[in-house]
């Protein structure tokens, strides 16, 4: 083994050390924290698992119509309880077992972004380990792998999926490998759904730049091959979970069924006057207003729907619609679309929500990441390598498209923007540092 793997082995091994340690101290002092918001509804269904091998939520949530009865989870993605729950049925203690799966997806997240970035730059270490710098020093996504939740697990499937992606050319596995990756992104979160017609996309253009042509070749039949056996193979893996809600709820859905409740939210007349303010404590003001009169709603929900997701989440997404159709003028939703696609790419969070520090904290590292993102896919284009920015953009755009129809959160994007400006970001990085040595020297 040679010094420089060496080394990286030893780094992951202290970057796992320190992410479990940390994790582990705030499961155990910082328990509000390391959980926040969504974390126990994870937890709960990982240690119904444990208990009686099955997914079960026992109690009401407030995305929920009111019911007093325990069913299936049917609200939350079950990749992330499924892999805690197998840890809690070997005996682990539970914040020992969460704080270990979260330390081990960081390490394995910095890992395969190492070896993305080596590829990319053309087997350079110093622009594999410029990208896994800016993973690690990047605070959204780094104190995301310091709680317990589904984003580092979902940029984990991305991750690995890309550089199968990326692979293509030399064997139809890593067709099968980015499959199973792309599904099992829909079963950490509901929005991997999108990356399936992306990527097919994506994989028949890049093969049109290459040849310039759509006669089918040898090559071509091959590209056909690759993308039926991704296809094939991503819709083979969310299939358990279609079949699930289709014996429990009675749809045919892959995903869970919190879509309806985030769409009503996200497109209300309330939703819509604090986009008007954009930011500051108006914005927010308004924001709770909405999500308010959104639980307010599902809580008033007629007995009928108590236990139903299918139900409820069509009976909320009509209730959207209505809303945009009665109470809202064509310009006021193509305003609120725009407004939300422009707080989603944008290079810094919304005023108002962080404290003063934390706000410029995150605002100058994602303007940083931003411009050294881009500039890197400009290098990567100049040397004729277009599938990484191609799929930046692909990715990219169809997120920012779906989540402005939908609901969006700053942390809803880092798995599809920041996530992947960490490669490029990485290369220029070190033709920067390569640049400074020529003059040095």
């Amino acid at each position: 083994m040679n010094r420089g793997r060496y080394c990286f082995l030893i780094f992951l091994l202290l970057f796992f050390l320190l992410h479990w340690g940390g994790s582990y101290y705030l499961a155990e002092c910082r328990n509000e924290f390391f959980m926040h918001n969504d974390g126990w509804e994870y937890m709960i269904p990982a240690q119904t698992f444990a208990e009686s091998g099955s997914f079960i939520s026992p109690k009401n949530q407030y995305f929920e119509a009111p019911r007093d009865f325990p069913m299936p989870e049917a609200y939350r993605s079950l990749f992330l309880p499924f892999l805690t729950g197998i840890l809690l049925r070997c005996g682990i203690p539970v914040w020992i077992a969460a704080s270990f799966l979260q330390a081990l997806i960081s390490t394995l997240l910095a890992w395969i972004l190492f070896i993305t970035a080596k590829r990319c730059s053309g087997n350079s270490l110093m622009a594999a380990w410029c990208a896994m710098a800016c993973f690690v020093f990047h605070p959204a996504l780094e104190s995301y792998c310091f709680q317990y939740c589904s984003e580092p697990l979902f940029c984990l499937c991305i991750c690995v999926m890309i550089y199968a992606f990326l692979r293509r050319e030399e064997s139809l596995r890593f067709a099968l490998l980015s499959g199973v990756t792309g599904g099992l992104s829909l079963w950490a979160r509901p929005t991997g759904l999108i990356l399936l017609p992306i990527l097919a996309v994506l994989w028949l253009f890049l093969e049109f730049l290459q040849q310039k042509t759509l006669h089918i070749t040898r090559w071509n039949r091959r590209t056909l091959g690759g993308v039926l056996l991704f296809t094939v193979t991503f819709l083979a893996v969310i299939f358990p979970n279609a079949l699930r809600n289709r014996i429990h709820f009675g749809s045919w859905n892959p995903a869970s069924y919190l879509s309806g409740f985030t769409t009503l939210f996200s497109n209300s007349k309330e939703n819509l006057q604090a986009y008007r303010y954009g930011s500051g404590p108006e914005f927010i003001q308004w924001q709770n207003k909405a999500w308010d009169r959104t639980v307010r709603i599902v809580r008033d929900l007629p007995p009928e729907f108590a236990g139903k997701p299918a139900e409820q989440n069509r009976y909320l997404v009509g209730i959207a619609a209505k809303t945009v159709k009665e109470e809202m003028t064509l310009s006021d939703y193509l305003f609120l679309c725009f407004a939300k696609a422009w707080h989603y790419v944008r290079p810094w969070p919304v005023t108002g929500v962080h404290a003063p520090i934390k706000f410029w904290l995150l605002a100058v590292t994602e303007c940083a990441l931003y411009l050294l993102g881009l500039y890197g896919m400009f290098l990567l284009m100049k040397q004729k390598k277009f599938d990484y920015a191609v799929l930046f953009l692909g990715i990219a755009a169809g997120s920012c498209f779906a989540h402005a129809l939908v609901h969006l959160n700053f942390r809803y994007r880092v798995p599809f923007i920041d996530l992947l400006l960490y490669v490029p970001a990485g290369v220029v990085l070190a033709y920067l540092i390569e640049k400074m040595k020529t003059i040095r020297n």
